[in-house]
């Protein structure tokens, strides 16, 4: 029975994710790839170009969204050899054309934040930058080895280009020429992304900032999605899954981000120590650009990755929910408190999901009784908004049910009880709705 009840809420709420809004349809706008061909140095993992997918604003808007896919990353030979990231170090696959774009664009990127009628940035011109280069968009490194081997076939030490700086600095310049992005004062530019782009984003956000040749005359500021990495050791039974701070040691190297480290970073930590420059936790004080940033206190990625070593839509039982309590405790920790006039908004909740701003749940999530869509409208309105919005109530999962209909809180209210009750195995919950033959599955991982 219990299997019954978590299966059927998280069905009711996958597919609530993943349906198309009525009113998203009414006023949408067609998305359009588009291929980095004239920037030789914004490739993918296996030298295909660099890609994105452009949704023009509404006529005489002067804003910009330019948001970092996730898709995970790679930062030792043994992680990049997974087939999940060979299969995602390449744009040969990608549409080439909107109609071919059209299923997916309608789908999965017209929701929250892509809403083309509701959402506070309905008005922007946006470009969603995908992610190839299984590098966070920090790397900037070309083979060492020539090789003409197939992909598959190549190391990821010596054959692989790591190019995702070079990716985002193209799709800057590809939109002022495109679209006059930076052309005129008062010009605004949301950066960010979600999971590993939310990653990439907050390291890059300074030096994207301080560049004319980039942006231009336009102004920036962040929005970062469940990207706050944090100092953790995964669960002592996870022997296999390497701690986020050793993938970031190991990644400094093998991508080549030493570029992006900065100088005030590098300074308070010095030698081997740089590779904290990577990692939000320790980063996040050094960055000078206003950014909202949301982040669960049971982010659902850091819990299964550090609790099984993959990710799973699976409710951890009872027994793991210590480790899961201390998780929220560190989060806690380590984000940030804004300081006045700063334009630095921290939105925190307690609830247990991976990525939000861009899906339905953008306007239900709640924290501390305020909704995210509602902060982020007025950090969006305020340039000097500053605060720190955190849930507070107890238990694991416990800010979900605030933005759920009644009907769903009574499933979840139900299952919590069951669990409480037993101490059952993970329960792998169903998968997302399948998607036709040739369509990438919506990103689901940091």
């Amino acid at each position: 029975m219990m299997w019954f009840v978590a299966t059927v809420l998280t069905f009711v709420q996958s597919v609530a994710a993943t349906a198309p809004e009525k009113h998203s349809q009414a006023g949408y706008r067609p998305w359009v790839p588009v291929y980095l061909m004239e920037h030789p140095l914004a490739i993918c993992n296996d030298g295909s170009p660099g890609a994105y997918y452009l949704r023009r604003g509404l006529p005489g808007s002067r804003r910009w969204v330019v948001y970092l896919e996730g898709m995970g990353w790679c930062w030792d030979v043994p992680s990049c050899a997974r087939n999940w990231q060979r299969s995602h170090g390449t744009s040969h696959k990608f549409p080439r054309t909107a109609a071919q774009l059209d299923y997916r664009g309608r789908r999965f990127l017209s929701q929250g934040i892509f809403d083309p009628v509701k959402s506070p940035l309905a008005d922007a011109h946006i470009a969603y930058v995908k992610a190839c280069s299984n590098d966070a968009f920090m790397g900037d490194r070309s083979p060492t080895v020539p090789t003409h081997e197939p992909f598959v076939h190549r190391r990821p030490d010596t054959a692989w280009h790591f190019r995702g700086r070079r990716i985002v600095e193209a799709v800057f310049r590809d939109l002022r020429r495109r679209t006059g992005l930076g052309d005129l004062d008062g010009d605004r530019v949301v950066y960010g992304g979600g999971s590993a782009g939310a990653r990439g984003a907050l390291v890059t956000m300074d030096w994207i900032a301080s560049m004319p040749s980039i942006v231009g005359k336009a102004s920036v500021v962040g929005l970062l999605d469940s990207g706050f990495w944090i100092p953790i050791s995964p669960h002592p039974k996870n022997v296999g899954w390497a701690s986020f701070g050793q993938q970031m040691r190991s990644a400094l190297n093998l991508m080549n981000a030493s570029f992006l480290l900065g100088d005030a970073c590098s300074e308070e930590y010095p030698g081997e120590q740089q590779w904290k420059c990577l990692m939000p936790a320790y980063r996040v004080k050094f960055v000078r650009t206003p950014y909202f940033i949301v982040h669960s206190q049971y982010d659902k990625f850091a819990l299964t990755m550090n609790l099984w070593g993959h990710y799973s839509f699976a409710v951890p039982p009872p027994r793991l929910l210590p480790w899961a309590d201390n998780y929220r405790q560190l989060v806690l920790r380590y984000l940030p408190e804004p300081t006045q006039n700063s334009g630095k908004v921290v939105f925190s909740p307690a609830s247990y999901f991976h990525c939000v701003v861009t899906t339905p749940q953008f306007w239900t999530t709640v924290a501390n009784q305020t909704l995210l869509s509602d902060a982020l409208q007025q950090w969006l309105d305020n340039p000097y908004t500053s605060e720190r919005i955190s849930e507070s109530c107890q238990g694991f999962d416990c800010g979900s049910h605030l933005g759920m209909p009644l009907q769903y809180r009574k499933l979840r209210k139900l299952r919590l009880r069951r669990l409480s009750i037993t101490d059952p195995a993970p329960v792998e919950l169903p998968l997302p709705i399948p998607q036709p033959p040739g369509m990438l599955a919506p990103p689901v991982l940091v």
